[in-house]
Parts: C-alpha cells; sequence; structure tokens
C-alpha cells in the first residue's frame, strides 16, 4: 500500500474517533541525547513514548484494564525530523539525536477522568515525563480545534516524504495481554 493511502487510512481512523466524542491532540516529545546506533535511538525514542502513554493512561483510568480497549487513549505514533523553517530552532530542538523527535496522534476519551485540555495537563505535569535524566526532555501537546486531517497529516510527514515505512508507526493501546507488566 502506498504511503499516502497509509496516511489516508491513519486519518480516517483518527477521524472516527473524533465522531466518537474523542478529543484530538498533536503530541511532540523531544529527547535528551540517546546514544547508540539509529535502530538503539529509535527504540529508545519508542519505550519513552510507550512508557509515557502508560503514564497518562492511569490518568485517563483508575483500572485501565478494566476498560474496554476501544475506550482507552488512542495514539499514533511516527519518527520525525526538523525541517528547513524562516524561524530557527532552538538549538536543543535540533543537536540532540540529529533533531530526531516523536509526534503522536492522541485522542482524549470522552470519559476520561482527566477534567480539562490534555496540553495544559501536560505542562502542569511535566515532571511525570521529562527531565534531564530521562530520555523525554519535552513532551508538548497541542489541542487539535480545526482542520483535523491536515493536522493528522503533519503529525505522519515522515511517512509522506518516505523517510520512514509503516513499521516505523506505532498504534497505542496495544492488546490488553500486550500491556501485562508494560505499562503496570
Amino acid at each position: 500500500m502506498a504511503n499516502e493511502q497509509l496516511i489516508g487510512s491513519y486519518i480516517e481512523w483518527g477521524m472516527d474517533y473524533i465522531d466518537r466524542g474523542f478529543e484530538p491532540y498533536l503530541l511532540t516529545a523531544k529527547f535528551n541525547p540517546l546514544l547508540g546506533s539509529s535502530e538503539a535511538v529509535g527504540k529508545q525514542m519508542m519505550h519513552a513514548v510507550e512508557r509515557a502513554y502508560g503514564i497518562m493512561l492511569t490518568h485517563h483510568f483508575r483500572r485501565p484494564k478494566k476498560e474496554h480497549i476501544a475506550d482507552l487513549p488512542f495514539w499514533i505514533v511516527a519518527e520525525d525530523w526538523p525541517v528547513p523553517k524562516r524561524d530557527r530552532d532552538h538549538i536543543h530542538d535540533v543537536v540532540p539525536n540529529d533533531g530526531r523527535h516523536m509526534h503522536a496522534l492522541a485522542f482524549k476519551p470522552p470519559n476520561s477522568r482527566m477534567r480539562g485540555c490534555m496540553a495544559d495537563y501536560l505542562e502542569d505535569h511535566q515532571s511525570l515525563y521529562s527531565g534531564r535524566n530521562r530520555p523525554i526532555w519535552h513532551l508538548h501537546g497541542e489541542r487539535i480545534t480545526y482542520d483535523e486531517g491536515k493536522a493528522m497529516g503533519y503529525g505522519l510527514k515522515a511517512l509522506t516524504r518516505g523517510w520512514i515505512d509503516n513499521d516505523a508507526v506505532t498504534v497505542l493501546p496495544r492488546r490488553h495481554k500486550e500491556m501485562r507488566g508494560q505499562w503496570d
């Protein structure tokens, strides 16, 4: 399947969640310098994002394993790299790991116990997810309030440009059996 078809499928999937009352967000995880090969760095980054999902999961639901998997927060996660811009990025954003970062199209469930905007929640609870001694340097959230398809396409632009293939896109949550022990 061509990348454009895949992106269209991911966007359609996200729109289905929006139609079910989920709030869409674009999350960006920027990382501290990580050691190892490009593949090892990618695995460390994905593990850190999965850990962030697990932490946030318990802020959405007291007992996430008791919830139906379709009611859990839904994330589509992909790697990304900076692109040339008029305004220069901060040096900490582009130097570590050659600017490699992660985007997550995150959908907050309507029955979540997390009140308010997930972006505000992230800013208020940043120390749970990031810091000097953690893989993630900063986890930023922005609520998608208009042109959802375009925003979701932006989150998957590395797939559009052929920098990654579909194997580098991760969908969370996984099945309950796969989560056992990982997010406890």
